[in-house]
């Protein structure tokens, strides 16, 4: 499995080697654009004009001799990653991409953009008289200011520290193995460019169902942890947990009782700890009364006390707790027909809106049943006005072919965010398809997947032929 840093899925115009020194965005961004620039034998300069009021946000104008691009730090690598990215799959040349005279307002429209064919020569690419005219790039508007839907595009993956992976088809874990952290950092650092190239701007890094020992992943393991961390700093990636809502009870408590006020001062100081440590730490995600795992019906508690309760010990580092409403009687009997399982979150959930604290995000699955290859909305995406959602897709080709058969996934997403409208959730997540394989996802194709899925993060109304098209 040496073989990884030759298959780089959509990154191929992005040749060198990341250095070990990248510390922030904007210094990742620099070095991109000089090396894919250079690569091309053009002097073209790419300049940036930071504004930390940005954040994710950026626009780019056209200069003398390149581009400028504006925008918060991470903006502004989103940015050049576009940028780059685009006139890669064009074959263009900056050069030859605009007239010096080229008039493009922001509301130019774009729409009817030169459609690419399969058999398009792109070889010999070039005379392009506005960015309209350069394929796939059709859709930057200089002048235009571009931002994420959703703040959160979270990337939830299911490995377990043994370094086997829960749904995983494309090999072993990245970074776990032998029950502790084990990777290349060289790797490691292509992931996390991979990850920014595609706007995914949060990793969870373990199991939604918590084994052993990925409890000390706050623990004892929160130095590597934080290691870890840093490794993703520079892509602007903010690292999030899997947690294990018992956790109190390995640590010496008798309880993980919610309203137990010793469990919420242990809770307070793991958090303490944690920021401490990490202090970009995106948060917790939480998997609890549900196959078996803990929680706080345990204590005859409903969820909106569990979840507040940890959302409280993470609200002043403005950790978000991210609560997955994937809740049902796994132990049903087939042939019970009393029991309806795709009504069990909902049933659950609706009486609870409202209830949950501000930093809490409700994770739901698409469907209200598990993953299929195709279900109705889940009911409960389109419920709770006033309880912040996110909806989870799988990447993880549970019952799509397991990354052997070949599935583009946008056209079904784009079915989905059109019944359910965009505005109704407030983060995406998405159960990751990566493993140690070489081409990262098992089945190369499998990798569009990863690339679409942050791609709808920034813009749920992506065109999936075309998405389909740029990436190939």
């Amino acid at each position: 499995m040496g073989n990884w840093k030759n298959r780089r899925a959509w990154l191929r115009a992005l040749s060198t080697p990341l250095p070990e020194d990248l510390k922030t965005p904007l210094e990742t961004a620099a070095f991109e654009a000089e090396h894919f620039f250079a690569s091309r034998g053009e002097k073209t300069c790419l300049t940036f004009e930071p504004n930390e009021k940005m954040g994710e946000t950026w626009s780019f104008s056209r200069t003398e001799d390149g581009f400028l691009i504006k925008g918060g730090e991470t903006g502004i690598l989103y940015g050049t990653y576009t940028l780059l990215l685009s006139l890669a799959a064009s074959g263009t040349f900056i050069n030859d991409a605009f007239s010096s005279d080229a008039d493009l307002h922001p509301d130019t429209d774009l729409s009817s953009a030169a459609d690419l064919h399969s058999d398009t020569d792109l070889s010999s690419a070039g005379d392009f008289q506005s960015a309209a005219d350069i394929p796939f790039a059709a859709d930057l508007v200089p002048g235009k200011v571009y931002s994420p839907c959703y703040p959160l595009r979270m990337l939830n993956a299911w490995d377990n520290m043994s370094g086997d992976i829960e749904r995983g088809y494309a090999g072993r874990s990245i970074w776990f193995e032998n029950n502790a952290f084990s990777y290349d950092p060289a790797r490691i650092r292509q992931l996390g460019r991979m990850l920014a190239s595609a706007g995914i701007n949060v990793l969870t890094i373990n199991n939604v169902n918590v084994f052993e020992p990925a409890q000390e992943l706050i623990g004892s393991l929160l130095p590597e942890t934080a290691a870890f961390a840093d490794l993703l700093r520079p892509f602007g990636v903010r690292l999030m947990v899997s947690i294990d809502f018992s956790a109190p009870i390995r640590d010496g408590l008798s309880s993980a009782d919610p309203l137990d006020k010793d469990v919420k001062e242990w809770w307070k100081n793991c958090a303490d700890r944690i920021w401490s440590a990490i202090p970009d730490f995106a948060g917790f995600l939480v998997k609890a009364d549900s196959e078996h795992r803990p929680g706080p019906a345990t204590y005859g508690r409903s969820h909106a006390e569990g979840a507040n309760m940890l959302a409280r010990a993470i609200a002043p580092h403005g950790g978000k707790l991210v609560w997955r409403a994937f809740v049902y009687n796994c132990m049903q009997d087939w042939r019970d027909t009393t029991t309806d399982r795709p009504c069990a979150a909902y049933d659950l959930y609706h009486p609870m809106n409202g209830s949950f604290d501000e930093n809490v995000i409700l994770q739901i699955k698409y469907g209200p049943y598990d993953f299929q290859v195709r279900e109705p909305l889940s009911p409960l995406l389109l419920d709770m006005p006033d309880t912040a959602k996110a909806i989870e897709l799988q990447l993880a080709q549970e019952y799509t072919g397991q990354q052997i058969d070949i599935f583009a996934m946008a056209p079904m997403w784009s079915e989905i965010f059109g019944q359910m409208g965009k505005n109704n959730v407030q983060a995406i997540a998405a159960v990751s398809n990566l493993g140690r394989d070489d081409c990262w996802t098992g089945h190369p194709f499998a990798a569009f997947n990863l690339y679409a899925f942050g791609r709808f993060g920034w813009d749920p109304d992506t065109d999936p032929e075309k998405l389909t098209r740029e990436w190939v």
